[in-house]
């Protein structure tokens, strides 16, 4: 008896064209692929990346990134060593006046695209500090006494109702 281990698909490169409102690369399948749009967290916006689909769809596919072939200009090294792990935050590998004009071109596309609104006058973002801004957060507590004699706190891990674990 022979037991075969599938190795996930090799995906071919493809090139960010834009950010989603959660901060996912957005790009585009090519045709002989199936043409459907792709969703990769992790990607930027100019990136060549390649791809592992996590959720498949008729129109689309969710997937996570497999291997960065060239970065764009703008990706910086997140602070928190948590980053891509927790839930907390999605947008530290990118430099903070890039994420700014990001936040300004998707609510632009938004207003377009659901409410067919195009302002006549569009004002420079307000911007405030880079670090230290929250003033609140989501956390949870998850009692783990009976087995390892301690006390979770933390924020749930991206997509999933586990907690983070950030201190072990």
């Amino acid at each position: 008896m022979s037991t075969e281990v599938r190795m996930p698909k090799a995906s071919p490169i493809v090139t960010i064209d834009s950010l989603d409102l959660e901060a996912q690369g957005v790009a585009r399948q090519s045709n002989e692929e199936g043409g459907k749009v792709l969703f990769i967290r992790g990607a930027l916006p100019t990136e060549q990346v390649t791809y592992t689909i996590t959720r498949e769809k008729a129109r689309f596919a969710k997937a996570k990134l497999h291997e960065l072939i060239k970065p764009a200009v703008y990706r910086t090294t997140p602070r928190c060593t948590y980053f891509g792990v927790c839930g907390g935050c999605s947008m530290q590998h990118l430099d903070f006046a890039a994420q700014i004009a990001m936040k300004q071109r998707v609510l632009e596309d938004d207003l377009w695209h659901i409410g067919r609104i195009k302002p006549d006058e569009i004002l420079r973002p307000i911007a405030g500090p880079a670090w230290h801004y929250r003033h609140r957060g989501r956390l949870s507590v998850i009692d783990r006494s009976i087995k390892k004699g301690t006390i979770l706190v933390g924020f749930h891990e991206h997509n999933s109702s586990y907690v983070a674990d950030m201190l072990t």
